[in-house]
């Protein structure tokens, strides 16, 4: 995701000073009269893309998404909840990608193109389009390498409390009580995390965290880390070193369903994501099973059928190459029936429907998830000094705290849900 904002920290400064030289020898020879405003106008754009390419940099990636919608720009910063002055550029936007594509330092790819079409209610209409994106060209990556020499250490993060609505848009929010401790929660951690090391092959994690909320403070609220370590893999998360020690890793196993079943005061028997129907369909055990996660999740978060029909199938688009799959016989068609699909998943968590499609009458999973998340991460740090990052339901600290750690996973899930039988956690590595 493309971030629109320009306040970028002092170790990128000369990078951008760099960049909007050359972008203004650019439009001077384009005819453009560069006044004061425009300069400024210019200085943020740049800021802009400098903040991303740095993030794509960190993340070991050559390639990222970014916007070229025009309300995309049209509102303000936002940091947590408020409006603030910043703004970028749609104008000079749109032409420092031209100009880094013509100069050479990367390559540009327009979006906007029809990708798929489904059935809207009762209409046949384009659900999916292409994306756009910029790939950075060795020219660049010298530049970037030349100017840009990476901190021991990492500024504070100042906005740490993201609230979306319901097409993923952020937005402003009243700092009400619920709000006050996500924020206080995360900046807790954020300072006490600066002062740990976070290694992953020699470099330096950034393991600060924002939280994200859905249409209100009773959705969502999971933890998102800054840096790249929640795309690492399983594997390379392994090699990361905390404080100087290696690391082990917990999770909750079907954290989720264990939720759901837990809130309805039922046991949840065997694995929630394992549904025999679909294997006797003719669909292959492991393609089942992420399939069938998939669909749990998305009708926890979904508020009807059709929503979640829909949801389903950018999901399956995104996710499985539904040609290759029935090609090595995984699926029993090219076309995955979501209606079908979902129907099975339902029938076989029937014990706790009223879970599903219905996060208006106050069952959020993910926001009871969150709540069990923030107990962990604050009690290792209050009660054993010890930094743990985690990634939705696992969780990773020191050898040396294992047996910490796993007890405050348990306790966790206790104290927030006042029913343990449905928590089952497993050592990951």
């Amino acid at each position: 995701m493309y971030k629109i904002d320009h306040k970028i920290p002092k170790y990128l400064f000369k990078l951008r000073e760099v960049l909007i030289e050359d972008f203004e020898e650019y439009l001077k020879g384009n005819f453009v009269n560069l006044t004061v405003n425009r300069r400024k106008l210019i200085k943020n754009a740049v800021g802009c893309f400098v903040l991303n390419l740095n993030k794509s940099v960190i993340a070991r990636k050559d390639t990222f998404g970014i916007t070229l919608d025009e309300s995309n720009y049209s509102k303000k910063i936002i940091v947590n909840g408020r409006d603030t002055k910043r703004k970028v550029s749609y104008t000079y936007t749109r032409s420092l990608f031209q100009f880094l594509h013509q100069k050479d330092y990367g390559d540009l790819t327009i979006g906007g193109e029809v990708e798929d079409y489904g059935f809207i209610g009762k209409e046949w209409v384009a659900t999916v389009f292409s994306r756009s994106y910029f790939k950075v060209n060795d020219k660049l990556k010298e530049m970037y390498d030349k100017h840009v020499v990476r901190p021991e250490t990492f500024d504070l993060l100042d906005d740490v409390v993201k609230l979306r609505d319901e097409n993923k848009k952020e937005k402003t929010y009243r700092i009400n009580e619920y709000a006050k401790r996500a924020i206080a929660h995360a900046k807790r951690y954020n300072k006490f995390s600066l002062g740990v090391e976070v290694l992953f092959r020699d470099t330096r994690l950034d393991a600060q965290i924002y939280k994200v909320f859905n249409k209100d403070f009773n959705h969502g609220g999971r933890s998102v880390m800054v840096s790249e370590y929640q795309r690492l893999s399983g594997e390379k998360r392994d090699e990361v070193i905390i404080g100087g020690d290696s690391t082990c890793c917990y999770d909750y196993k079907g954290f989720e369903p264990s939720i759901a079943y837990s809130i309805k005061q039922e046991i949840m028997e065997g694995d929630p994501y394992t549904l025999d129907v679909l294997h006797e369909n003719g669909y292959e055990p492991e393609t089942a099973r992420k399939l069938a996660k998939a669909i749990f999740i998305i009708c926890l978060n979904c508020d009807n059928i059709t929503q979640a029909k829909r949801a389903l199938s950018m999901w399956i688009s995104e996710n499985m190459d539904l040609e290759k799959l029935h090609k090595q016989g995984k699926i029993p068609s090219k076309m995955i029936p979501t209606a079908e699909v979902i129907d099975i998943m339902l029938d076989y968590h029937h014990m706790i429907g009223e879970v599903f499609f219905s996060s208006h009458r106050g069952y959020c999973v993910q926001n009871v998830g969150a709540e069990i998340n923030d107990f962990v991460l604050d009690s290792m740090i209050q009660n054993h000094k010890t930094l743990v990052v985690q990634v939705h339901d696992d969780f990773r600290c020191t050898i040396e705290k294992e047996q910490e750690l796993k007890d405050t996973m348990h306790k966790a899930y206790e104290h927030v849900l006042g029913f343990s039988d449905n928590c089952h956690i497993v050592k990951e590595s």
